[in-house]
């Protein structure tokens, strides 16, 4: 399934159907299979691997829960693969020996063709765990994962909704007691025009409380002409208590940096005083992500005269998503966003994986980037981002000189004997990275939407100098 785009961790956020929870059996440390080619890296290994009983994955989620290092996976939608498990909805892996992930629970999804989860988030409330997922594209579920082995289901938002996606949450409480999830969300009955932002304080995760909704103008009830892109996410930055918006994950996108406080605060039916920017790509560029990094100093402005402007600033890397197998749309890039003026916001440099170099258009499935990791932790911030790539598996980038990004690491997975994509098109073998996580242990965590499985990988050679 794609995106629906076109017409945490220290200083930000990155920000369930009511059926029985069920563990699977014969989760013993299965290894790659592989089909065709093997593996391929460059300053960083493989270290644990799960199957995820090749279940297509969307996101994985890094917690720790006590002295436990707890994953969580999204899954997409099965393939038409007969073999996939239908029940896709979220996994839950201790991977505290990261060499030997255990899987420990499965929450299903709803019936089909809602039986995915395709996001999710966990916040620590009040001394307990709790898990924020969306669920079928018609709702979204909280259970309580403080023994995650055995989620249990406390309460829902929703359930009549036609899309929804990438949710986000404030763990910490807000100086009025709240702690706010941003939701993007089609929701027919409220009379938006397009998917949307909706808010939810969960200071109490067993009784949500509404918000409000947001969104670009045009797309509220009773707006006249042309319906903005679709929200896709949201990231908020505590330090500079700013709401990260993405819009349009592959076509028209639409970058938004807008006032927390007056955002979660403000009148529900006021649009624009919230907004300090919005940036506009041409039509061949989408924004899936934005991930903020704020106080960044410049390494060849560290000589320039004392009091010159500039010499430190706040930044964001927007990563638009690629689409179409085989290079059939408009190939997507990952730049960097000088932000220090909001409304000014302006693109200084840019990064992608060079076709030439590796073949991947006249490989099966998508080429170019998905999205970076979302956890702002040491020892990788402000150094390194880890980009999933589809076909390109996961790069890692140097991001210390926001000038001139540059790519000092890769893994490819080998595909193994379940690996088989649709989109456009069906290919067996094919590798889709979907998504990348890193943890303060120095590991980086990567998914498959092929049904590849999950890979726990670290850094070696001169790139692991960076993080120590």
């Amino acid at each position: 399934m794609r995106c629906p785009g076109s017409p945490g961790w220290s200083r930000f956020v990155v920000v369930a159907f009511l059926g029985a929870v069920l563990p699977l059996a014969g989760a013993s440390q299965p290894q790659p299979n592989t089909r065709s080619a093997p593996a391929q890296s460059h300053n960083m290994r493989l270290v644990g691997f799960h199957d995820l009983f090749a279940r297509p994955a969307y996101m994985p989620h890094i917690q720790q829960q006590g002295t436990r290092w707890i994953l969580y996976v999204a899954h997409h939608p099965p393939t038409p693969d007969t073999d996939t498990p239908q029940d896709n909805g979220t996994s839950i892996l201790d991977v505290t020996d990261a060499g030997h992930p255990a899987f420990l629970a499965h929450i299903p999804g709803l019936a089909p063709p809602n039986n995915e989860a395709r996001s999710m988030r966990v916040c620590e409330r009040n001394g307990r765990f709790y898990l924020l997922r969306s669920t079928g594209q018609v709702q979204f579920d909280i259970y309580d994962v403080n023994d995650p082995a055995q989620p249990r289901h406390i309460s829902t938002i929703g359930g009549r909704y036609t899309f929804t996606h990438k949710v986000n949450w404030e763990c910490e409480t807000d100086t009025n007691g709240r702690s706010v999830a941003y939701l993007p969300v089609r929701d027919p009955a409220s009379g938006w025009r397009a998917p949307t932002l909706m808010l939810y304080d969960l200071a109490d995760p067993a009784h949500p409380k509404f918000i409000r909704h947001f969104g670009l103008p045009g797309a509220a009830p009773g707006s006249q002409g042309a319906v903005p892109p679709r929200l896709h996410h949201a990231i908020v930055d505590r330090e500079r208590k700013r709401v990260h918006i993405a819009y349009g994950c592959f076509t028209y996108g639409t970058y938004q940096i807008v006032d927390r406080d007056k955002l979660v605060n403000g009148d529900p039916a006021d649009l624009t005083s919230p907004s300090l920017g919005v940036a506009y790509q041409p039509s061949y560029w989408g924004v899936h992500s934005a991930l903020p990094f704020n106080g960044v100093a410049i390494p060849d402005l560290a000589t320039d005269q004392e009091g010159v402007a500039g010499k430190v600033r706040d930044l964001t890397l927007v990563v638009g998503e690629a689409d179409g197998n085989q290079c059939n749309r408009p190939r997507q890039v990952v730049r960097f966003f000088d932000v220090t003026e909001p409304s000014r916001a302006t693109a200084i440099s840019s990064w992608q994986v060079p076709e030439s170099a590796t073949g991947a258009c006249s490989k099966p499935g998508r080429f170019g980037p998905h999205a970076p990791n979302e956890s702002y932790t040491e020892p990788f911030y402000g150094k390194l981002v880890a980009i999933a790539y589809f076909n390109a598996g996961v790069r890692m980038v140097d991001i210390r000189d926001p000038f001139n990004l540059k790519e000092v690491a890769y893994y490819i997975p080998a595909a193994t004997a379940k690996t088989y994509y649709c989109d456009e098109g069906c290919a067996a073998g094919a590798i889709q990275t979907n998504n990348a996580e890193v943890d303060s242990r120095g590991y980086i965590y990567i998914v498959d939407r092929a049904g590849t499985g999950m890979h726990i990988l670290e850094l070696t050679g001169d790139t692991r100098k960076i993080i120590e």
